[in-house]
């Protein structure tokens, strides 16, 4: 496998060498750091990376909008967080703003019916509830990008690493070998499939496989009808809602949950001085970070639209 790997196992050694080496039978435990690092990936992690508003972890689902102009957002959505939606008539996509809920209650009574006439969105709980409804054409594909909720992150000792493809599984399936964890039990099982390079994409969701002596048989993809062209040896097959490296996260940021993982435990164990070292290097952590967060491709002259909170700034200086 190319590139960085950290995995679970290899994130909670990075913990402990940032702690100066902490590890006894009465002090963390590896399963104690794994919790820390998976709280930590929902309070820290996600919010620090999509606050820099370059599309990590976004993913985008697609339905048919109801004709009362109500849908639910992806039950996977952080912190039911939005990053656009877009309806598409008439094979053009087009994007839409939010707006107040005042608004959109008196929208709602609008006898528009001409589509595009004033059409936005509000949230309602976990609904985004189009207005004014009778405006959107009947059966328009919505599609809504949102950023994901990575999966709980697990040991590797509780996840299926793939060795080879021997072939032999159903006709609709194909077949991965590897040993098969004991958290598995044999038959069918909901599985997640996860690449095993950075930045960790998740191929397949809660599919449906069974699960063998030393295999596991998986359905081919719904669209390609064969297995999913990246999956390679040295991928993850995990129970769903699980897997061994973080997803959807490049893994050099995994190096900030490490380190925000170490603080708290310093934190916990009242080690003052080796807890304002780990807090500096924290800061300037998170500073070089920026660099990737603020720019993806540092090779082009950003355009000002992609920083809106900057207009009026000379392009110059948006570096």
């Amino acid at each position: 496998m190319a590139g960085k790997l950290w995995t679970s196992d290899q994130l909670i050694s990075s913990v402990r060498q940032r702690c100066y080496n902490v590890a006894s039978s009465d002090d963390f435990t590896d399963p104690d750091l794994l919790q820390l690092l998976n709280e930590n990936v929902d309070e820290y992690l996600v919010p620090f990376v999509i606050r820099g508003r370059r599309n990590h972890f976004v993913r985008s689902s697609t339905t048919v909008l109801p004709q009362n102009g109500r849908a639910r957002m992806p039950s996977g959505c952080t912190t039911s967080t939005l990053r656009a939606a877009v309806i598409n008539v008439g094979g053009i996509g087009y994007p839409f703003g939010e707006t107040d809920l005042e608004y959109g209650i008196l929208a709602s009574n609008s006898s528009a019916n001409t589509f595009l006439a004033g059409v936005r969105f509000y949230f309602e709980g976990d609904y985004m509830v189009f207005v004014p409804p009778q405006s959107i054409p009947a059966g328009s594909p919505l599609t809504l990008y949102f950023y994901a909720r990575p999966p709980l992150l697990v040991k590797t000792a509780d996840s299926f690493q793939v060795t080879s493809f021997p072939g032999g599984a159903a006709g609709g399936f194909y077949r991965v070998a590897g040993t098969v964890p004991s958290n598995m039990s044999a038959g069918s099982q909901v599985l997640d499939v996860t690449g095993g390079d950075s930045s960790f994409q998740r191929y397949q969701e809660a599919v449906t496989g069974t699960v063998g002596a030393g295999f596991i048989d998986l359905p081919v993809d719904t669209t390609t009808l064969v297995q999913p062209a990246e999956l390679k040896v040295g991928d993850w097959v995990n129970l769903t809602g699980q897997a061994p490296v973080v997803t959807g996260c490049p893994a050099e940021f995994t190096l900030l949950l490490c380190q925000v993982t170490a603080v708290r435990v310093l934190e916990a164990k009242g080690y003052e001085k080796k807890l304002q070292m780990a807090q500096v290097a924290l800061q300037r952590m998170e500073a070089s970070a920026n660099t990737g967060l603020r720019r993806r491709n540092v090779g082009d002259r950003p355009a000002l639209e992609a920083y809106p909170e900057r207009v009026g700034v000379h392009p110059f200086y948006l570096v």
